[in-house]
């Protein structure tokens, strides 16, 4: 068979067809070109072949494509993004600590907590801007740390709390 394409760098050379399938709704052929004892094997739309359908895309001295197509082009590119979220598994990490395998039901847990948090406290130290270093940032840390330890002691725990 010959490649009637006119961009495919085997335009105008003869192949050997090995096998053709479906391939996302269209026919693919796996086709061997034969050159200075070389073999080389490629997968080709079968379109490729075809005399009649390549001849209505003739070169021209000032090519073109028209809105419609754009148009076409750009609703097709994006339902073809719009399709990869939906489409796309993600890869499970799995808890080692955990018996069982990666499906396993994980049973619901109320969260432990230490000392009531009031919403009604002034002295947050919520929302102030950090400091412009780290060593600051870190006495910083320190100090809303200390002043909370002051404010609320802890309770001791039994057992190996977090």
């Amino acid at each position: 068979m010959e490649v009637h394409y006119r961009w495919h760098p085997w335009f105008g050379l003869k192949v050997t067809v090995n096998r053709s399938y479906m391939r996302q709704g269209a026919v693919a052929i796996y086709a061997t070109l034969e050159q200075e004892d070389r073999h080389q094997l490629l997968e080709v739309p079968s379109w490729m072949f075809d005399l009649a359908t390549c001849a209505t895309m003739p070169l021209v001295d000032h090519p073109y494509v028209g809105i419609k197509h754009l148009q076409a082009l750009k609703e097709l590119l994006k339902s073809a993004a719009e399709g990869t979220a939906a489409d796309v598994i993600e890869t499970q990490h799995l808890d080692l600590s955990r018996k069982g395998d990666a499906d396993e039901k994980k049973e619901k847990t109320p969260p432990l907590t230490t000392q009531p948090v009031s919403g009604l406290d002034n002295d947050a130290a919520l929302g102030i801007p950090a400091p412009g270093s780290a060593t600051a940032s870190l006495a910083s840390a320190r100090a809303n740390v200390a002043r909370s330890s002051q404010r609320s002691p802890r309770r001791s725990s039994k057992g190996g709390g977090r």
